[in-house]
């Protein structure tokens, strides 16, 4: 594997509220290590009514980007307990105001690290890789229109694909997906997105859309996309691209 130490990353995002939405409830961060060589992102969609949902998307990505910072390495095990201790802090405040009560959120965390890339995810938030003409989706939805079909199943429409199984701040006890390690090397894109991106956009439209070279402009194109096609949700993107040496 060729990443070591002093490995390089481009880092981005953009959000939108949406052509429906009065408020975003959507949270992104990004952060590298002052080491060089360690990454993260992370992308959270809020829910819960009023403020309560940003409130709990932004907890999730800053108790997420404070850990990272305060790490030494970076492996699988920690990124889960990094996504724990955000379902704790957004507990914690729900606890502190009645109006927050019932907060929760989505969150997928992103860190690239020597070892490959670790993800963690609790809901419906998405992580791709990109790797020239091919994209490879690293998470798995938790919901129940996918575990419908992961079971052979059809399911049923009234559920959507957004009616989620877990969602951080609703219980102690949260499972979270664990995805990795994912080899990756100079060129590679990763990108991050809310049900908003790609509820509205396909696969192969978002691999066809990171073929431009500029890493924001392939992110504020794929809102632009989900809004052309009716942008009833929050759109988050979130991207990091391997830098050569």
């Amino acid at each position: 594997m060729p990443q070591g130490n002093g490995m390089r990353f481009r880092l981005t995002a953009a959000t939108d509220v949406g052509r429906v939405r009065t408020g975003n409830e959507d949270s992104f961060c990004f952060a590298e290590a002052s080491s060089g060589n360690s990454a993260i992102v992370v992308v959270a969609d809020g829910m819960g009514g009023a403020a309560a949902g940003e409130v709990a998307s932004s907890t999730a990505v800053t108790a997420i980007k404070q850990a990272f910072l305060e790490s030494s390495t970076g492996e699988a095990q920690q990124v889960a307990e990094w996504v724990l201790r955000a379902n704790r802090d957004i507990i914690a405040k729900s606890a502190e105001d009645p109006e927050m009560e019932g907060m929760g959120t989505t969150c997928t965390a992103l860190l690239l690290a020597p070892s490959g890339a670790l993800l963690a995810q609790v809901g419906d938030s998405r992580a791709y890789r990109i790797r020239g003409f091919e994209i490879d989706r690293l998470t798995d939805d938790q919901s129940v229109w996918s575990d419908a079909v992961r079971d052979g199943g059809s399911p049923s429409a009234e559920y959507g694909r957004n009616h989620l199984t877990s969602a951080l701040g609703l219980e102690e006890e949260v499972a979270v997906g664990r995805f990795g390690p994912v080899e990756f090397r100079p060129g590679d894109r990763f990108f991050l997105c809310s049900d908003g991106l790609w509820g509205y956009v396909t696969d192969p439209e978002i691999l066809a859309t990171s073929e431009d070279t500029d890493l924001e402009v392939v992110c504020r194109r794929l809102i632009d996309l989900a809004n052309a096609r009716g942008g009833a949700d929050n759109i988050t993107v979130a991207a990091a691209e391997v830098l050569d040496e």
